[in-house]
């Protein structure tokens, strides 16, 4: 942090040396070189320490994201298509290293070099400082207006990011199946509307946020507008000599550029606390309590006693059913659209846990079965798969 001070002010002294007709400025232009090299080992350090870390936080994070993958029911997981866990696991745990391993250990050294510049200066003299900071309140108020917004511009790319992968990793799962039934254009149509509905709300927001980065570049760097002739006139005046005009310009370049930097990653913050929610959200899902004991199933008949569930804790899909499925005979489920057959059968495979009520196979209580066990006794198919006319025995 200091370091970096350390040229602008030996450039300082040699510019009053060579006023003074004094030349004496080795030691001046060692110290600056001296400078430069310690704040360069410094931030390699830093940086190595902070990456280091965070490469270490992130591998571990994934890994307990796909822990809590295991645990989760497999209802719950097929909530989400693949574009979700994709974006979940690599995009928005990526996303975490910007702040980790840059914004912790710069966001010092850039809130740190202002500080002090502003104090040294203050101390030299405050109407010179004054004309340094003026504009930095200006500046963030303008940079603050790019808030405006920016969660329901961040949602739409974090929706059209996700509905991206998910239509890519479809097709390149599925490109076999695609090609055997002639459905190439439909899949790549699929893929480009994702990609323009991605590019759209990406252009969005940042058309959103250019005026208010421009105006916000532009002021916190025109400090030396102001400064120059405040500088100049008091120095007509003899109100200050040219050695402190000289530092006054010099400390005014190392102020912005910590400046600038911290502007950007306030530009970041939004995409970053959007990640971190998700991961969080998803790290608070109910887990999945499963047996570990292996149960002797005496029959294959399905009950279902008093059973009610709710997908919300709201309104219930289906309340208070009794029935038995016996074994050896066929049991179909008739009813409306919508009037929770599906959610019966995703029961029985135990895709959620009923909130009250019990199912029992062979008079034993699902969840007493390991999730293993009850898979090795339960086939299903999915009503979303997609049958072909053509391939339908009549």
């Amino acid at each position: 942090m200091i370091f970096s001070i350390v040229p602008y002010y030996c450039t300082y002294k040699i510019i009053t040396e060579f006023l003074a007709s004094s030349y004496q400025v080795g030691n001046y232009i060692f110290i600056a070189v001296l400078g430069i090299i310690l704040r360069f080992v410094c931030f390699s350090i830093s940086s190595y320490t902070s990456h280091k870390a965070t490469a270490d936080l992130l591998y571990n994070l994934r890994l307990e994201v796909l822990g809590k993958l295991e645990k989760l029911s497999l209802g719950v997981v097929m909530q989400n298509n693949s574009g979700y866990y994709k974006k979940l696991i690599v995009e928005d745990i990526e996303s975490l290293e910007r702040f980790l391993a840059h914004h912790i250990p710069e966001v010092s050294s850039s809130l740190g070099v202002p500080i002090v510049v502003a104090i040294l200066l203050f101390i030299l003299d405050w109407r010179m400082a004054l004309a340094t900071v003026i504009l930095i309140p200006i500046a963030y108020k303008i940079l603050s207006g790019m808030m405006q917004g920016s969660e329901e511009k961040m949602e739409n790319y974090s929706t059209s990011l996700m509905n991206m992968n998910f239509s890519l990793i479809e097709y390149i799962q599925g490109m076999m199946v695609i090609k055997s039934f002639n459905k190439t254009d439909a899949a790549i149509n699929r893929i480009d509307s994702s990609v323009d509905s991605f590019k759209f709300h990406v252009l969005d927001w940042y058309k959103s946020c250019w005026k208010y980065m421009s105006g916000f570049a532009i002021l916190i760097k025109a400090n030396l507008l102001i400064l120059l002739p405040v500088g100049g006139l008091l120095f007509l005046y003899g109100e200050a000599d040219i050695s402190k005009v000289i530092f006054s310009f010099l400390m005014s370049f190392s102020f912005s550029v910590p400046l600038v930097k911290l502007g950007e990653f306030t530009d970041t913050m939004p995409m970053i606390n959007q990640s971190y929610s998700q991961i969080k959200e998803f790290l608070a899902l109910e887990e999945f309590n499963d047996s570990k004991t292996n149960v002797k199933i005496k029959n294959n008949s399905i009950e279902f006693r008093n059973v009610s569930y709710s997908y919300t804790g709201e309104k219930q899909v289906i309340k208070d059913i009794s029935f038995v499925a016996s074994e050896g005979k066929l049991t179909a489920l008739v009813g409306e659209s919508g009037c929770g057959k599906s959610t019966i059968a995703k029961l029985a495979a135990r895709f959620f846990d009923v909130n009250s009520g019990k199912i029992l196979i062979g008079g034993i209580n699902i969840r007493e079965i390991p999730f293993q066990q009850l898979m090795d006794n339960i086939s299903f198919v999915f009503q979303d798969t997609i049958i072909f006319h053509d391939t339908l025995r009549k």
